[in-house]
């Protein structure tokens, strides 16, 4: 998942602008806790030209994630849930040469879903504040349920060779992740959330090409199997409600 600024702009317009509401927020033991966010918001759009030559690519991205969560209160102010994701992206690249001709274009995408039980605490506040920080920590699995790459290279502005990328097996990870965040109450039991934190993942995918000339010829080559892992910073945005 991607840094972003927005969330630290999220937590400040939130404590300043919402100051005037006021409710007590207070958890107790035997309570449900229903949460429903959006996070690793992507839209971009993007055109490199190269000063040596009148080459140039664009490329674009589109993607997001939701984070529906539910959760119990096993003793006052500590939950313990369940986090069910699902993931979306999409883009696409285009070369072109110094002639304006396309060189070639990419388009990609692929979707997830993710399981991901969590433990939630909320640290102590006075009984009229209407803000409640908390900590979470968390891990799961994500699940690839889709998932598309194809290729084209352009000879003299014409279809040279087309590449489709093969997924044998299903794309795996596994992740854990902790988050700070904070609830701020607009009513008795409806909050804004909002949190930051970090997520590691460790991954497995399986894939091989198949290479289609302009003659028809086909050939696809050997499958591979990689594993890759990551850490970056993750953020959600969204609401909750508590329900006694």
């Amino acid at each position: 998942m991607n840094s972003s600024k927005n969330p630290f702009l999220f937590l400040t317009l939130l404590v300043f602008i919402c100051s005037s509401v006021s409710t007590q927020a207070q958890f107790k033991k035997g309570d449900w806790l229903l949460e429903g966010s959006i996070g690793n918001f992507k839209l971009s759009n993007s055109n490199t030209t190269f000063d040596s030559s009148n080459m140039k690519t664009e490329s674009s991205t589109f993607g997001f994630s939701i984070y529906p969560k539910a959760g119990y209160f096993i003793t006052n102010d500590i939950a313990i849930g369940l986090t069910l994701g699902f993931t979306y992206l999409d883009g696409n690249n285009v070369r072109f040469d110094d002639l304006g001709n396309k060189e070639s274009e990419n388009e990609y995408s692929n979707s997830s879903v993710s399981f991901a039980p969590f433990l939630r605490y909320y640290l102590p506040s006075s009984a009229n504040s209407n803000l409640r920080f908390y900590g979470q920590v968390g891990g799961g699995i994500d699940l690839r349920i889709s998932d598309n790459y194809e290729a084209t290279l352009y000879n003299s502005g014409q279809v040279d060779v087309r590449l489709k990328r093969n997924y044998p097996e299903k794309y795996f990870s596994f992740n854990i992740e902790g988050l700070v965040g904070l609830n701020y109450f607009l009513a008795e039991n409806v909050a804004i959330n909002g949190a930051i934190g970090y997520l590691y993942s460790k991954a497995t995918e399986s894939t091989s090409d198949t290479w289609t000339f302009s003659n028809g010829t086909q050939i696809t080559s050997t499958g591979s199997k990689e594993t890759n892992t990551s850490g970056d910073i993750s953020w959600n945005i969204g609401f909750t409600m508590i329900i006694p």
